[in-house]
C-alpha cells in the first residue's frame, strides 16, 4: 500500500535513517488523522442505512477513476 499511495517515499527508504524516520513518522501522523490522507484511496457516493448488509452489490456498481500524472508516467 505504501508503495502505492507514496512511492516517493518508498524509494527514499534506502536513505539515511534518521531522515527515513522523519518521514515515516510524518507519513504515519498524516494516514492515522485524515479520513483520506493522500486522497487515493478515497471514494465518493450515495448511500442509505438498512438492516441487511449487501456488499457484493456495491462492488458491482463501483466503478474506478484513474487520473495520471505527468510525473508518474515519466517515473
Amino acid at each position: 500500500m505504501l508503495m502505492v499511495a507514496n512511492p516517493r517515499f518508498f524509494n527514499e527508504l534506502t536513505k539515511e535513517k534518521i531522515y527515513q524516520n522523519s518521514t515515516f513518522r510524518n507519513y504515519a501522523k498524516r494516514s492515522l488523522t485524515r479520513a483520506t490522507p493522500f486522497g487515493l484511496f478515497s471514494s465518493v457516493g450515495v448511500g442509505s442505512f438498512s438492516k441487511v448488509s449487501y456488499p457484493q452489490q456495491i462492488r458491482e456498481n463501483y466503478s474506478k477513476k484513474v487520473s495520471v500524472s505527468g510525473e508518474w508516467i515519466s517515473s
